[in-house]
């Protein structure tokens, strides 16, 4: 796959995200979140705030990834949003042959 420029359409991104995990993906959309589990932490309202997540079903990682990071599913850029799901994947396939 091209990448065009420096921003993934979500097509894009859906393809990228298929290659590396085998599994389909989608962008759900928040216009809100709270980054961090402390209730001092303020509502965020720069909308859109982007998460990934299974199509239909997954491999058991987005189940997993949700409950290592619960506060911290939200992002400003669906590429920044990419970087961690695989950063937390990686970790998930390791801690799996463990």
């Amino acid at each position: 796959m091209e990448l065009k420029n420096e921003y993934l359409d979500e097509k894009e991104a859906r393809t990228f995200l298929k290659q590396f995990t085998g599994c389909d993906y989608v962008f759900a959309q928040g216009a809100n979140r709270k980054w961090g589990k402390s209730d001092d932490i303020k509502l965020e309202s720069n909308a859109p705030y982007f998460q990934i997540m299974p199509y239909t079903f997954d491999d058991g990682f987005f189940i997993w990834y949700v409950k290592e990071r619960p506060d911290r599913q939200f992002f400003e850029l669906r590429e920044t949003c990419i970087i961690h799901f695989l950063h937390y994947r990686k970790r998930w396939l390791e801690l799996k042959v463990e």
